[in-house]
């Protein structure tokens, strides 16, 4: 049967839109069906059997569907099958599930009546149908439907919304959270970079007098060379030579020397000269090497090397103190950056230092104040460095047979601003700084200790990082 749209009166604009499927067999049943539906209001579709009425409930896409029960070739439950098996009104929030069947028919009892809401019906009526009932129906169907369509609506749109909004939020989350890890990075920088500064300000102090020695040499070198020189000028002016010593002076002051041994004279004070400068120079390339931003990139590290740098930059510190080395001759390369190993082993080397002299002072101080003649040799005080392979790891151990650590420091030492040195020793960061670099490498640092004793530090670097 063709689709009908009834031309009637005009209808109000917001039912212009809603669409009504009649299914019936009996072509009067659904004229007056469609008569009655309020002159004209909505678009109405008809077909003759479950069959033909799916076909239309595909193509129209109906807000009411009035069907009848007993029907030719597909009755009125075929028809209620066949919709809700396609997932018509399944409760997902689509508007579908806002679409209302009507059955309008004259037969069926109680049975009948259950199966028909089991399979989803929102209304039952019996032939002959009052207008006003059904016309009512109708019209709430129509609203139920497009309420339906608004929430829906309202649905996608409060979902894309929150979309956004939860993209945005994750978006303010991953910024907030590189901001905070850029902060943290930066942070952590400055705390290195002062403790680097504060070792080299304890460093340059010391440096100063291994400095002094090799400026002397210069110092007594230029002017040995003056006197040679103006030795040899002399001897060449008045045609000289040998072992006949010839006066001069410069600038106030005399030198008696024969033009042979004004030339050794010279030789000597340059090459005392260029080994002074050399000392010298090694000494502020070391202290720069360690004052510069440590951001190398990993690479294949001897750690033996490493180990022998920290030892080199703390000389002056060192000097009275026996530093040994037993090195695994099978330790292989590890995979780290270096300045980071040496920061932690300058660390652990300086704080064995300054516990070992502590420990001198104070015994030091004892024997004086017990009237004693003699105190602890500064050859007593010892620090033994061993490297070796174990397992999958590369181990450092760092002993000296200093005080050992307190009981209240020992507990928290990876804290920070923990220390027992004076206040112009330390800043109490370099412990965590030590920490954090070897971590930072996937390795592990412990420490056991014995008052009066001395304390093992042991660092686990994995051979393959």
């Amino acid at each position: 049967m063709a689709t009908q749209e009834n031309q009637a009166e005009a209808s109000p604009e917001e039912d212009s839109s809603a669409r009504v499927l009649i299914i019936d067999d009996e072509p009067a049943v659904r004229e007056s069906i469609e008569d009655s539906l309020l002159g004209g209001r909505y678009k109405v579709f008809t077909a003759d059997n479950g069959e033909e009425g799916v076909k239309r409930y595909r193509e129209c896409d109906p807000d009411v569907v009035i069907l009848d029960l007993r029907m030719p070739i597909m009755d009125g439950y075929g028809f209620l099958e066949a919709v809700s098996n396609n997932g018509d009104g399944d409760g997902d929030g689509h508007e579908d599930d806002f679409r209302s069947i009507i059955v309008l028919t004259g037969h069926g009892g109680r049975d009948d009546i259950r199966t028909c809401f089991r399979l989803g019906i929102n209304a039952f009526l019996r032939k002959p149908f009052n207008i006003y009932e059904l016309n009512g129906l109708v019209q709430n169907a129509v609203a139920l439907r497009r309420l339906g369509r608004s929430l829906v609506n309202a649905n996608i749109s409060l979902s894309e919304t929150l979309d956004h909004r939860t993209q945005a939020l994750e978006r303010e989350s991953i910024q907030r959270r590189d901001e905070q890890q850029k902060r943290e990075r930066i942070e952590w920088e400055m705390v290195e970079r002062l403790e680097r500064w504060a070792t080299l300000g304890t460093l340059a102090s010391m440096t100063a007098h291994e400095i002094n020695n090799p400026l002397a040499y210069l110092s007594l070198n230029v002017a040995n060379l003056r006197g040679a020189v103006a030795t040899m000028a002399a001897a060449l002016t008045d045609g000289r030579s040998g072992d006949e010593k010839i006066s001069v002076n410069v600038d106030g002051t005399s030198y008696n020397m024969s033009p042979v041994r004004a030339k050794a004279t010279a030789d000597e004070a340059i090459g005392s000269t260029v080994k002074a400068a050399g000392t010298i120079r090694q000494i502020v390339d070391e202290l720069r090497r360690y004052g510069r931003p440590q951001d190398a990139p990993t690479t294949e590290v001897d750690l033996k090397k490493v180990c022998e740098d920290a030892i080199e930059l703390l000389r002056p510190q060192l000097r009275d103190i026996s530093v040994s080395i037993d090195v695994d001759a099978n330790l292989p390369f590890v995979v780290a950056r270096p300045l980071k190993i040496e920061q932690a082993l300058v660390n652990l080397l300086r704080n064995a230092s300054d516990a070992l002299h502590r420990y001198r002072d104070q015994e030091k101080d004892a024997s004086d104040s017990a009237n004693a003649v003699t105190a602890t040799a500064p050859s007593a005080l010892t620090i033994t460095i061993k490297m070796y392979a174990k397992g999958d790891n590369a181990k450092i151990e760092v002993t000296d047979n200093g005080p050992g650590i307190a009981p209240k420091i020992a507990d928290k030492l990876f804290k920070t601003y923990i220390s027992d040195k004076p206040a112009d020793r330390g800043t109490g960061l370099g412990m965590m700084i030590t920490q954090a670099a070897i971590e930072a490498h996937n390795g592990h640092i412990g420490f056991e200790t014995k008052i009066g004793s001395g304390t093992t530090f042991t660092i686990t670097l994995p051979l393959k990082n």
